[in-house]
């Protein structure tokens, strides 16, 4: 809810180095005096430079069809070439895509000979 009694922050600092609160708040708090603003808080700290980020980027691996379902990579090519774009945008898009459809329809079974299935979502 917001108040529409605002009054201006001189007339506040000198209720609170007065000990005049505002009348619907509790009186009761520090018994510190109250601290006002004086001059700027940059004159008080001595800060550094900061440090120079890395301009140059790391090296990664270039994206590969095999990393995509049989499925879909015919496709995700297709359209990689015709818009002109790096296959990985639309790759990742597309695996996004899919798993947000599929969801917990279908697991990934990381040991062929075991029966250890993990399913996106499962905690």
């Amino acid at each position: 809810m917001i108040s529409n009694n605002l009054i201006p922050l001189a007339v506040a600092e000198a209720r609170m180095r007065q000990g005049n609160h505002h009348p619907n708040e509790p009186s009761k708090g520090s018994k510190a005096p109250f601290e006002g603003f004086e001059g700027d808080q940059g004159e008080r700290f001595s800060w550094t430079l900061p440090k120079l980020l890395p301009s140059g980027l790391l090296n990664v691996a270039s994206f590969d069809d095999e990393f995509l379902p049989r499925s879909i990579a015919p496709w995700v090519l297709d359209i990689s070439e015709r818009m002109q774009c790096p296959p990985d945008f639309l790759g990742a898009s597309a695996m996004v895509g899919l798993s947000a459809v599929l969801g917990r329809k279908i697991g990934v079974r990381p040991q062929r000979n075991t029966d250890w299935i993990e399913v996106s979502g499962d905690a």
